[in-house]
């Protein structure tokens, strides 16, 4: 790209910008070594605060207007037509109320689950904690079924369990495995009847296991939603715990704020860090102008001789150094925007639209920081006096 670029600055433009575009052709492995340590520097920085803001707005916005900010956990099955009536009453939709059963994972196949079965830590963490499994005869619409089949009416009762995606590969679950569960000193075994893709970042309420109905029955119960708050209505929440005292709520919107500040604060000390990468890329430059300084003097000297002047010189270091800049500015700049692509593609599931900012910050941003800092480490070059250099040669 360097020698592209010096190529294409022949026969156009002032002599001085040319020479010193023509400076990274000349010194090609020197530039391409530049370009990169300032580049990594440049895209870190540009990811970690341009584009970072941008996909998670991106994010926010790609929620539903009713994405639920609440759960309610712990509802008593006597309590289920009266928590309903209060939202009711109080003037708000009633939430879908679903059931709960807490059970841990004892075997697969008849043979015991234990945590030092899994090499890693989050599904030992996983399988050494109870389960949150539910039963309905309806596939909930953020679930689609991606191997077996979902229950008939005739299959009400059964011993089935339509198992989530993730969870089965992360355990080693299969179509037609047995699976018993122990929820309070009650085992029940299930035959694994599909498998479930589920859209977690819905925030509505989804579970790992899930039954037909009348197949949990006999176990522990209780109750859990989601639901949307509106904005303004914050005393509904007092006064519904007031009412129901056992209830334990989930603020989403408080946990997604606390998570936002967190990663705030991470953000912020990871750009301290990588502030010393594009530092070091900046020791980069001025090892390679201190490696080139007797050349650069010599080939002052001889612009010098044949008519140029020191202002001349001046201008083709800041040239070349103010290209540099730019190009690494460039490929900071593609680089942080294919890794937010990839980000939100991969990661966070939304389109990542290229912002004009981030090239515009890197191009101008790389091309003012590096010039001025060749220029600056290049002054005593352009000033070194003249009969002292030709008395050298």
């Amino acid at each position: 790209l360097a020698g592209r670029v010096a190529g294409g600055g022949r026969g156009r433009g002032a002599f001085t910008w040319r020479y010193g575009i023509a400076n990274l052709n000349r010194r090609a492995l020197g530039s391409v070594v530049q370009m990169t340590a300032l580049g990594l520097g440049i895209m870190a920085l540009l990811l970690l605060t341009l584009v970072r803001g941008e996909l998670l707005e991106s994010w926010r916005q790609s929620l539903p207007a009713d994405t639920p900010n609440q759960f309610l956990v712990n509802i008593q099955p006597d309590q289920v037509e009266r928590v309903r009536a209060f939202y009711a009453r109080e003037g708000l939709t009633r939430p879908a109320i679903q059931p709960m059963v807490r059970a841990r994972l004892v075997s697969l196949n008849g043979r015991a689950v234990q945590p030092t079965d899994f090499p890693d830590e989050r599904t030992r963490r996983l399988v050494d904690r109870e389960f949150n499994m539910s039963f309905t005869d309806e596939l909930p619409s953020d679930n689609e079924i991606v191997a077996g089949r979902w229950w008939v009416p005739s299959d009400q009762g059964a011993a089935l369990l339509a198992v989530e995606q993730g969870i089965a590969e992360r355990v080693g679950i299969r179509l037609g495995d047995r699976l018993t569960f122990d929820a309070a000193g009650l085992r029940r075994e299930f035959i694994v009847a599909s498998l479930r893709r589920v859209e977690w970042d819905s925030f509505r309420t989804n579970f790992f296991f899930v039954a037909p109905p009348g197949a949990l029955d006999g176990l522990p119960v209780s109750y859990v939603t989601s639901f949307r708050l509106p904005e303004g209505r914050e005393g509904f929440m007092n006064a519904l715990i007031r009412e129901f005292p056992n209830l334990l709520v989930i603020d989403v919107a408080a946990v997604l704020a606390r998570v936002q500040a967190m990663i705030e604060q991470v953000a912020r000390a990871v750009e301290f860090l990588f502030g010393f990468t594009l530092l070091a890329g900046l020791v980069v430059l001025y090892a390679a102008i201190a490696s080139t300084r007797d050349e650069r003097v010599f080939e002052g000297a001889i612009i010098r001789t044949l008519g140029g002047s020191r202002r001349q010189l001046q201008i083709v270091q800041l040239a070349e150094f103010t290209a540099i800049g730019a190009l690494s500015g460039l490929v900071a700049a593609l680089g942080a925007s294919a890794l937010a692509w990839a980000l939100g593609r991969y990661v966070l599931n939304v389109p990542y639209t290229l912002d004009p900012w981030v090239w515009l910050t890197g191009l101008a941003g790389g091309a003012v920081l590096v010039g001025a800092a060749g220029w600056i480490g290049t002054l005593s070059t352009t000033n070194a006096p003249l009969l002292a250099t030709l008395r050298r040669v």
